[in-house]
Formats: structure tokens, sequence, C-alpha cells
């Protein structure tokens, strides 16, 4: 969930349910003003782009075009597992998503990285996954089972 205090008056929150093992995501709202709560509504998010096959257990790098270019800002969701990843960006900027996780007994922490570059107002380019441990100082592996994205969906 995301809250953002806009004055000592105003507060918004806005959070991501997600269905049927992450097929299925809605983003609901809803705001505070001089301490009464809206009831949560659903956002008008309009969705841009929506992987083809979003069982699928890898995603090669490649370029996705989004179906308009009237947005202000996007949120790429991505599939980590069964773990869910929601990136906001702002139009003409690149996304990166990444998780942090932790190695089985091992106390070494490493990573998972992929970006969405922005080429253009309708075109992102996604990068392989990569994967690094990040105690060590060897280069990551790309990995395209990874940070799986799923949709976008612009605001």
């Amino acid at each position: 969930m995301t809250t953002i205090a806009i004055n000592e008056n105003n507060v918004y929150q806005r959070a991501t349910r997600l269905i049927a093992d992450l097929k299925l995501m809605y983003t609901y709202e809803r705001q505070c003003v001089s301490g009464t709560w809206t009831e949560w509504r659903k956002s008008d998010g309009t969705v841009l782009w929506e992987n083809p096959n979003p069982t699928a257990t890898t995603f090669a790098a490649q370029e996705i075009i989004l179906s308009s270019a009237d947005y202000t800002y996007l949120e790429f969701y991505f599939k980590d597992g069964t773990s869910c990843i929601c990136e906001k960006v702002a139009k003409g900027y690149d996304v990166n998503a990444i998780r942090l996780i932790g190695m089985d007994n091992s106390n070494l922490l490493s990573f998972r990285f992929r970006a969405a570059n922005y080429i253009n107002d309708t075109t992102y380019s996604i990068t392989s996954g990569l994967y690094k441990n990040a105690t060590t100082t060897s280069v990551g592996q790309n990995y395209d089972n990874m940070l799986i994205p799923l949709k976008v969906i612009g605001y």
C-alpha cells in the first residue's frame, strides 16, 4: 500500500489487490480529508499492455508496445515466483524492478533486477533479468525466469 500525505488535512492511499495467483490485479484508492476517510474505490487506470502469456515461467529481453501514450504515470507489474512487484514511473523515465533476497542458510544477500528502458511514450525495452550475489565482486548472471512483466497500467 502507498500512503501519501498531501498536507496535514489530506491523506491519499492506494493499494493493489492480487487475485488468482497474480493473474488479476485491481488497484483501489481512498482519501482522508480532515479526519474522514472515503470508501475504497477502484482506480481508473487503463491497462496499456498485458503479457500475452501471464503464466509463462520466462520472459526474454524484448520491446513492449503500450496501446496509448495518454497517461501521466505508469505502474509496471512484475511477478517473481509467487510475489508481485509494482514499480511506478512518470512518463518519459526508465523503470528498475529490484528484489532483495536472502540465500538459504548462508546469510548472503542477493538481488534480482530487471529494467524497462524508456524508448518513447509507447515503447519500453525490457531487459533480461539479472541475478547477483551482493557479497561478491563477480558480474551478475542473466536469467529470463525472474521478474517477469505482467502488465502496465497508465494513469
